[in-house]
């Protein structure tokens, strides 16, 4: 495997791992208010990448747009890392 392979699959392991211990850890949010359960209003949101297209929805725009500036650097990110090893880097 080349390096870009490598930092490919290493990036896919992370992310997968993160997922799962995102699933065992409860909400930190609802823990420090001492809110009761079922009586907060939940925050609901996410990201559909489409090609290098993102699509960010949800409640919060403060988030929504944090989402954007992520996803716009990583997309750059990503087009400045192909353009390197296509000029033979």
């Amino acid at each position: 495997m080349n390096p870009v392979q490598t930092l490919g699959l290493f990036i896919m392991v992370v992310g997968l791992l993160l997922i799962m211990t995102s699933l065992l850890v409860p909400g930190r949010e609802r823990a420090e208010r001492g809110e009761e359960r079922g009586r907060s209003e939940e925050v609901v949101g996410g990201i559909i990448l489409i090609g290098p297209i993102p699509i960010v929805f949800g409640r919060n725009l403060t988030k929504g747009m944090l989402l954007m500036l992520v996803l716009s650097g990583l997309a750059m990110a990503v087009t400045l890392l192909a353009l390197y090893l296509m000029t033979g880097g």
